[in-house]
This record gives structure tokens, sequence and C-alpha cells, in this order.
């Protein structure tokens, strides 16, 4: 599988197949967000926001980048998330997704890489709405350090696609010190939550894709 490759696949699937939605989030789910609705839509009292996943060739392999938010961060801090943030009045998810990913790691991308959207997530303890923006490139970016990011992890996607990288554990925070929840295995992190429930979606798009062509 390259870049080249992948992109017109995945633009395609997302714009036309049936995403697995919200039986792909439950997977990844920790108690808080057992109520999932199917195809939830945002609410007048809640916070608009959008996320970019972004993919991108990175030697000889497909990566996608993570984020690590500082232990300062206003919502979900010192957590691994993707880039991204509130949108601003009127703003579009995409447009939204495009700017924060630029204002967090430096990288700028066109509004034609966005290849499509996955299922949207409500994050009950922040009210936040989350649309998830997928983007590809085919050259190789630059990072750029930003007072949004503690670090940065380029993950390639085989390594993301292996099961063993899912686990279940205990976390804490400021609204309960015990939750236990399934989360993925990032460099030693914990990854869960919303992100989480997000990125296993797009490990089951991805299982879609050709296995002739891998």
């Amino acid at each position: 599988m390259t870049i080249s490759e992948l992109i017109p696949w995945l633009e395609n699937h997302l714009r036309n197949e049936k995403l697995p939605g919200v039986e792909a989030h439950r997977k990844m789910a920790s108690r808080y967000y057992k109520d999932l609705k199917d195809n939830p839509v945002v609410k007048e009292d809640q916070k608009k926001s959008a996320v970019c996943l972004l993919l991108y060739p990175k030697g000889d392999e497909i990566h996608f980048l993570l984020i690590l938010r500082p232990k300062t961060h206003a919502h979900h801090a010192g957590q691994i998330a993707l880039p991204g943030g509130s949108c601003e009045s009127d703003e579009e998810y995409q447009t939204t997704a495009i700017r924060e990913l630029q204002e967090e790691t430096g990288i700028e991308i066109h509004p034609g890489c966005i290849l499509g959207n996955l299922s949207p997530v409500y994050i009950p303890a922040t009210n936040f709405f989350v649309q998830p923006m997928v983007a590809g490139v085919k050259t190789s970016i630059e990072l750029i350090k930003t007072k949004e990011a503690d670090l940065f992890f380029e993950i390639p996607l085989k390594e993301f696609l292996d099961p063993k990288i899912i686990g279940e554990t205990t976390v804490a925070t400021p609204y309960d010190p015990t939750i236990h929840t399934p989360y993925f295995n990032i460099r030693g992190y914990v990854l869960w939550g919303a992100t989480a429930m997000i990125l296993n979606e797009f490990r089951e798009v991805m299982a879609g894709y050709p296995s002739n062509a891998q």
C-alpha cells in the first residue's frame, strides 16, 4: 500500500460507503460513552469542534499524526489527541480542522486534501461535539513546535493496525479517579476516550482496504 494508492480509495470509501459509526466507537468506549446514539446530531448547547487525521508518507511507509496536549491545556490536558479544536463562530468543520492542524503542528494543507469525514463523537464530560476529518498528502510533512503540543507522534499506519496495541486499563480524571477503559498503547502512552473511539472507526474502515492491494 502506498499513499498514492490509499488516498483515492479512502476518499471514495468515506464519501460513498456506509461508515462503521457507533458500533466501532463502542468497542473503545469507557462507561461514559455507553449510551451512544446512532447518527448523533449536534445540539444547540453543545460546543462544535473538529479534528484532523492526516495521512502522509515518511520513508517507505504511510504515517499519521498524533499530539500530546500540554498539562496546562483547558480541555483533555496531558492526553494524546488528533490535532483539532473548537469551531470559531459559524466556521465549517473542514475549515476548523485545517486551521487547527496548522496552529498546533505548523502543517498547512489545501482544502482539496480533505478526503472525507468519520462519524462524529459527543464528549459528555466537556460537552464537545467532535467531527473528525480525514486528510491525505502525497509529500512529506515538516512539523513546527507550538505551545499547543508537548510531543508529536508520527505513527506508521501498519503499526497502528496491529491488534496488539489494544488493551484495557484504569485512568484517573477530574470527575472520576477510576475509569476502566479500553485503550491504544501509543509508544507507552495511553490513548483512550473520544480519540480512541474515532481511531477505532478508522481502523475498521481500513479493514475494508483490498488485501490484494496491500
